[in-house]
């Protein structure tokens, strides 16, 4: 059995609450779709320390994504409700808080009173937005801006585009990548990280020479 199918049968409610929350949300589907979640459960047991912590941080990559579904009003209420789903056996009390914490938290930049499942969780879910899919979920979180700006093809992005309101998906990409690249935290995090970092840069070189050969890079349309 695969790491993925033994954890969803070891959470299985929660598993299943999560994906029913999924169907239901008339706001599924903008960049942060079910797929999103497992991506970073399964960076989770790829990165964290031990076994227990990966589970605990399993169970809080699953839930990371409410922010997403639901009114901000709601998160942190049905955060709770679905992760009473999770069978009391295995985690304590105060495991099953913290759980609950790092998913509401999880989009925080790094700070000391951070505890290890937040930790864990949040160097997951900047691994899963660096991924080359990072390219196709920037298009479908940011439907409403251009692909890019024929002006701003350079190492650079426009002046203007900030990490939270970019201004162009290229924009978007590049950002990601200068506001994730010092956060990584976790060992194993930081070598992977370098890996889709590179994988972007990469891209976003031929994507240059492509426009260059056009005679259309650095044009002001």
């Amino acid at each position: 059995m695969s790491n993925f199918n033994r954890m969803r049968e070891r959470f299985g409610a929660l598993y299943q609450g999560v994906r029913e929350l999924h169907q239901s949300s008339l706001r599924a589907h903008r960049g942060h779709g079910f797929d999103h979640d497992v991506t970073v459960a399964q960076y989770v047991l790829n990165i964290a320390p031990d076994a227990h912590a990966g589970g605990m941080a399993w169970c809080a990559a699953l839930l990371h994504s409410i922010d997403h579904l639901v009114g901000a009003d709601n998160v942190e209420v049905k955060t709770c409700e679905l992760a009473a789903l999770i069978p009391h056996e295995i985690f304590t009390n105060a495991e099953r808080g913290e759980i609950v914490e790092a998913a509401v938290r999880h989009a925080e930049k790094n700070r000391h009173d951070q505890k290890l499942c937040q930790q864990v969780l949040m160097d997951a879910d900047r691994l899963a937005n660096l991924q080359p899919v990072l390219l196709m979920r920037s298009g479908q979180y940011r439907p409403y801006i251009p692909v890019l700006d024929l002006a701003y093809l350079d190492e650079k992005p426009d002046p203007t585009s900030t990490y939270s309101e970019p201004r162009t998906v290229m924009d978007d990409v590049r950002l990601c990548i200068v506001e994730y690249r010092p956060q990584f935290r976790l060992p194993k995090a930081v070598e992977l990280a370098n890996i889709y970092i590179g994988q972007l840069e990469r891209y976003m070189s031929e994507l240059r020479e492509a426009y260059k050969f056009l005679g259309l890079a650095g044009t002001q349309l």
